[in-house]
């Protein structure tokens, strides 16, 4: 396909018939395809683009679309004086793809034939078929399962024990993985054995993970990818109230029971915060420049 850039119709029949095929799908769905070429800019000394290209990358990128009918619409008859149902006979194309790809895909600036990029409407459930029988690849859990089953494994394993230090202290750990995994020639994966270790040095008592490698298996059965479970920031939701915490600055954050009510108590530096973009002086907090003078 890539090589005939679509200009020849033998080939497309070819790769038509063996997508749907692949598809296997009941529903009726329209195939958009488009042979495209890029100009790879040149790239200077100062990592800036210059005029002359670099090659040309060539690409074929496919959209598979759903199609269904126009809904009927209400028309007024001038002649009879009347409102009629007019039924519509034209397919429509919906307007987003319920599958894609691009082949090949484009790494460090050139084509590579070894990887395509593939788009879902549904990432927690990517079509199989499509994937697998005519793509040629592995399917791959989704971010947001890969979270999930984190989620559900430390649930499962802490239950109510299940604390902010310990939350902020596990995704402290998957930061270290993900930037040591940058130099290392065999990175490390989350399995219930490195989920064990984390769990133990955030402090969490032996006892309590007697179960973890059992109940990681069964939840999650394969490894976890860290850099998909790492947070770039600590995110407190309540339903009326969303705190974004940076995560260096997560232990100034102390859920606490103070007067018999749960509260969230947070450490400020300074005496000024913002609040909508108006400074605010905090209210019986006094600013460094008068503790000076209080203290001369």
């Amino acid at each position: 396909m890539l090589a005939c850039e679509l200009k020849d119709e033998e080939t497309v029949m070819r790769f038509l018939t063996r997508l749907a095929e692949a598809m296997d799908s009941e529903e009726s769905y329209a195939v958009l395809a488009a042979y495209c070429q890029y100009a790879v800019p040149r790239k200077n000394s100062m990592d800036e683009d210059d005029e002359n290209a670099d090659g040309v990358f060539r690409y074929l990128v496919t959209a598979i679309c759903p199609v269904g009918k126009a809904e009927s619409t209400l028309v007024y008859d001038t002649f009879d004086d009347e409102i009629l149902r007019q039924e519509s006979k034209n397919a429509i194309i919906s307007k987003a793809p319920s599958d894609g790809f691009l082949f090949p895909a484009f790494t460090d600036r050139a084509a590579d034939v070894h990887h395509v990029m593939y788009y879902t409407k549904t990432p927690n459930q990517p079509n199989a078929n499509l994937v697998e029988g005519f793509l040629g690849c592995e399917t791959e859990a989704s971010i947001d399962f890969e979270q999930d089953s984190m989620k559900q494994v430390m649930q499962e394993i802490l239950g109510d024990d299940l604390t902010y230090e310990t939350v902020t202290a596990v995704n402290e750990k998957l930061n270290q993985i993900v930037a040591k995994n940058k130099t290392d020639e065999a990175p490390t994966e989350v399995t219930g054995h490195v989920l064990h270790r984390m769990l133990e040095d955030a402090g969490v008592p032996e006892e309590k993970l007697a179960r973890t490698e059992e109940v990681f298996q069964e939840c999650v059965g394969t490894t976890l990818k860290p850099e998909r479970l790492v947070q770039p920031k600590t995110v407190i939701r309540t339903p009326e109230i969303v705190v974004n915490v940076k995560n260096d600055a997560k232990d100034k954050v102390h859920l606490e029971t103070i007067h018999g009510r749960h509260c969230m108590v947070i450490d400020l530096d300074e005496a000024i915060i913002e609040v909508n973009g108006y400074a605010l002086k905090v209210p019986g907090v006094a600013e460094p420049a008068a503790l000076l003078s209080d203290e001369a």
